[in-house]
């Protein structure tokens, strides 16, 4: 049995599979419908409200109530991240699905710390976030443990979404020390 549409919008995930049914009888499926097609929520937007219509050669009907579609919450790709340690200072591009959703964030924290966690360090995004990939300066004064404060070690990465966050599976490896640009 269908859900009852007169209570309001359906919540379907964008890419997400739908089923659709006649009344309280369900239909075949439609070979043509495996999904909702990409980019019904838009880059920059939370969610839509989109009309439904269906057409057969007796005509063209619209449901009365609307269609409501979300994006998918963003995750990593593996690999996430090209394996080489990097430096404080240089972006890396991070790999994954729905990244896209407006507002983007990309907060990094160390691996290793004494007592309190330390808190997450934004990284600053590096043009415009694609639906697979972000690109984002790892923040110069991220500290790590070691015997300096900014030696050697690993960070944690949190992409955060319009739809929700994700945290890396993998640690992205930094090298001690500074790139050559940041040491003016």
């Amino acid at each position: 049995m269908f859900p009852d549409l007169s209570a309001g919008p359906l919540p379907v995930a964008a890419g997400g599979l739908a089923a659709a049914g006649f009344g309280q009888c369900a239909g075949e499926p439609v070979p043509e419908f495996a999904g909702l097609p990409e980019g019904l929520a838009a880059a920059g937007q939370a969610r839509a409200d989109v009309p439904v219509e269906v057409c057969t050669d007796a005509g063209t009907a619209t449901a009365q109530t609307t269609f409501h579609v979300e994006p998918l919450e963003p995750g990593f790709a593996t690999p996430a991240f090209p394996p080489a340690a990097i430096h404080r200072g240089p972006s890396v591009t991070l790999h994954g699905r729905n990244f896209h959703f407006a507002p983007v964030a990309v907060n990094l924290r160390p691996k290793l710390f004494f007592g309190t966690p330390p808190p997450f360090e934004a990284g600053e995004a590096m043009g415009t976030p694609t639906q697979t990939e972000i690109t984002v300066r790892v923040p110069g004064d991220l500290p790590m443990l070691g015997p300096i404060a900014f030696g050697a070690g690993s960070a944690v990465v949190v992409v955060a979404t319009g739809r929700g966050s994700a945290q890396c599976p993998d640690l992205l490896p930094i090298k001690a020390g500074w790139a050559e640009d940041e040491r003016a």
